[in-house]
């Protein structure tokens, strides 16, 4: 348990009821009438009563550090030590813009992003094949390229695929449409919460170092 201020352990316990009432009554009775039991060295001490919604906004305040000097002072009972305050990452923010993302599904086996590049470049410049984003595994049916602009490239590219007048790594894709609306909200909104996981967890293995 935590120390008092003399240092000697505290004891504390959880008591279960069967309904919110019977809570309720038993607090409101420890109000009147101070609940009291011998203590560790035989001394009557009163026992306090919390709720556990009570109990649990007391570890959120902010706790008293005890001094170093020797004056014997400690933190209030009750109090908690704070939990160290985790470091806040730096969040990955993105301003897209639509018409910028073709969906990929039903791809052959053995596709990979390179085969999907060359298909990019099969319908646009060197320049804008080289600075898309193939967000695809290896493995998988389904994939998607997202363009950093919109543009005649994005929907060329979805309609050659679509019309089987391109493959991919030599067969032809189940589907390719640029997707709108929710389903590109939501692309989108995935695509930024799987970067802040990943910086996330590189900051925590940097921290456990």
């Amino acid at each position: 348990g935590r120390d008092d201020p003399n240092r000697k352990p505290l004891g504390s316990a959880f008591v279960e009821f069967g309904n919110a009432e019977c809570v309720k009554k038993a607090l409101a009775g420890a109000a009147e009438t101070p609940v009291k039991m011998a203590g560790p060295d035989g001394v009557e001490v009163e026992v306090q009563l919390k709720s556990m919604r009570d109990w649990l906004d007391s570890k959120k305040k902010p706790n008293h550090k005890r001094k170093m000097d020797g004056d014997g002072d400690a933190a209030p009972a009750g109090d908690a030590p704070p939990a160290p305050a985790e470091p806040e990452y730096e969040k990955f923010t993105l301003e897209w813009e639509k018409g910028c993302v073709v969906k990929l599904t039903g791809l052959a086996e053995g596709c990979d992003r390179e085969a999907i590049r060359a298909a990019v470049a099969s319908v646009s410049t060197e320049t804008i094949s080289s600075e898309v984003y193939v967000d695809f595994s290896r493995g998988q049916t389904d994939g998607a390229v997202r363009f950093k602009k919109p543009g005649e490239e994005v929907a060329a590219l979805a309609t050659a695929l679509t019309s089987g007048e391109h493959k991919i790594s030599g067969g032809a894709v189940g589907g390719a449409v640029v997707i709108s609306g929710e389903e590109e909200e939501k692309y989108w909104s995935d695509f930024v919460a799987f970067k802040n996981n990943q910086r996330k967890q590189a900051d925590r293995d940097q921290r456990d170092r």
